[in-house]
């Protein structure tokens, strides 16, 4: 496994890609939370990736980001900004793009017309991914008002056979969400990247090591084990984003996969 850390909102980007490097992790998952930002964001990217020995996974745009939204203007500029994160992604040499799919705008939404309109953004996603050689992963969502793609049996269905580039980000703590029991089997879609957390009184994205944590940081690492993943396995914590918690998080990761390996022979 390749251990990333999700860069954390309120760090400017250095200051987040340092944090994982002297945390100790393989990688950072560099969150973009404004429209992608060209040339010289892909130049400070690969400058400062370089400088550091990281490796870099990119989440695309997702706060006021809908691509199945009922409104054709959001639905544009949304899929414009997923596709120019791509780009971006590709340029910089990134080893994933997470995406999150369409939600609903309303309750009282045409779920018929917002999954055609998904299949629809889904498909030139998934070219321009297959162009550029880059790994893309739809995000399995939380369970939560408005959210479509809760199920990972609905998103495999979404991503479908298209082309080698386009698969899933699993998010371990928003499947628990759906499915406590975290079953995988059958799953088609190859994982792209692996987003990880712990499940505290009904939330995702706290710390592992919160006490009051429902989900086992071992069991989910045998499950990743179990379907063939070794890839990259970002922290998601959003609860404590100092340097302490995430060398605790990375910790807990390692001790959890030096116990799975042992049991595993």
């Amino acid at each position: 496994m390749k251990w990333m850390l999700k860069t954390p909102r309120g760090k400017d980007l250095r200051e987040g890609l340092e944090l994982a490097k002297e945390a100790g992790y393989d990688g950072a998952e560099i969150q973009i939370y404004d429209a992608p930002g060209g040339e010289a964001w892909e130049k400070l990217v690969r400058n400062e990736a370089e400088r550091l020995g990281l490796l870099i996974s990119v989440h695309a745009p997702s706060g006021d980001i809908n691509l199945s939204s009922s409104n054709s203007g959001i639905r544009r500029e949304s899929l414009s900004q997923v596709l120019d994160t791509i780009r971006s992604a590709a340029a910089v040499g990134a080893m994933s793009v997470t995406v999150h799919p369409g939600r609903l705008s309303s309750m009282r939404e045409n779920r018929e017309r917002q999954l055609s309109w998904m299949q629809e953004a889904c498909g030139i996603i998934s070219d321009l991914a297959g162009e550029f050689r880059i790994n893309v992963g739809l995000e399995n969502m939380e369970q939560r008002a408005k959210e479509v793609y809760t199920s990972i049996r609905l998103l495999d269905k979404l991503i479908g056979e298209r082309n080698s580039y386009t698969g899933m980000t699993l998010d371990l703590a928003h499947l628990f969400t759906v499915d406590p029991d975290m079953d995988i089997t059958g799953l088609r879609s190859r994982i792209m990247n692996v987003h990880i957390s712990q499940y505290v009184k009904g939330s995702p994205h706290h710390s592992l090591m919160d006490p009051e944590g429902e989900l086992s940081v071992s069991g989910c690492l045998r499950m990743l084990m179990d379907h063939g993943y070794d890839g990259t396995v970002a922290v998601e914590a959003k609860d404590d984003l100092g340097l302490s918690a995430a060398r605790a998080n990375l910790e807990i990761l390692k001790a959890s996969w030096r116990e799975v390996r042992g049991a595993g022979g």
